[in-house]
């Protein structure tokens, strides 16, 4: 569940006429790009998840520069949208086809 707050925040940001602009250009085939402050990222995408919830193409993906940015990211998005709605997937952080195992606390992360 959100925490206490969450759900203003989302309702005040899904009332704005751009907020919607880039929720409803979510449902194209091709991504539609977008920028914000850091600050606003985790209830903006909070919000655009929570204006596709129950469409066909319901999920939403945020890539980010590194681990520790989308760890970040992740824990800021689960306060607005609830720990079991947002996921983190780490790197592997060995390449494919280097024939060498990903250390098993990764393995771990990126299967729950």
């Amino acid at each position: 569940m959100a925490a206490a707050g969450a759900e203003v925040a989302i309702a005040e940001l899904a009332g704005l006429a751009e907020a919607r602009a880039v929720a409803d250009g979510l449902g194209r085939s091709v991504p539609q790009p977008a920028r914000c402050s850091e600050s606003l990222l985790a209830p903006l995408a909070a919000t655009l998840w929570s204006e596709r919830r129950g469409s066909e193409r319901a999920s939403l993906s945020v890539i980010v520069e590194d681990d520790e940015e989308a760890r970040d990211f992740a824990e800021a998005a689960a306060w607005y949208a609830g720990p079991d709605l947002v996921g983190f997937l780490p790197d592997r952080s060995v390449a494919w086809g280097s024939g060498l195992v990903p250390a098993p606390h990764l393995v771990g992360e990126r299967a729950r």
